[in-house]
């Protein structure tokens, strides 16, 4: 029934207002697009950085295991992927650990 009295409001319009009226409806959809387009790309940016945090931190777990078992820097950033400042941090980590 609302889109009946809509029509017929549309209907009753002057050309001038016929041709406003499509404008603002054809631009709100283009902004509820934009909008539904944004959120996709935001959610997918989101997913995309915590698979990256996750992978950092298997990587860091992984690190820390074999610097305990003290396997070679160079080894573990093969296995790691990880770089050898943060290698060297996390070494560093454990060490002010142990001390405590």
């Amino acid at each position: 029934m609302k889109k009946v009295a809509e029509h017929f409001n549309i209907l009753k319009m002057t050309t001038k207002e016929r041709i406003a009226y499509n404008k603002y409806v054809n631009e709100s959809l283009k902004q509820r697009d934009y909008l539904l387009s944004a959120e996709e790309k935001c959610k997918e940016e989101g997913i995309e950085k915590g698979r990256k945090e996750g992978e950092e931190n298997n990587a860091i777990a992984t690190a820390k295991k074999m610097l305990a078992k003290r396997k070679p820097i160079n080894e573990i950033i093969e296995f790691t992927g990880l770089t050898i400042e943060k290698i060297e941090q996390l070494k560093k980590e454990i060490e002010v650990l142990k001390e405590k």
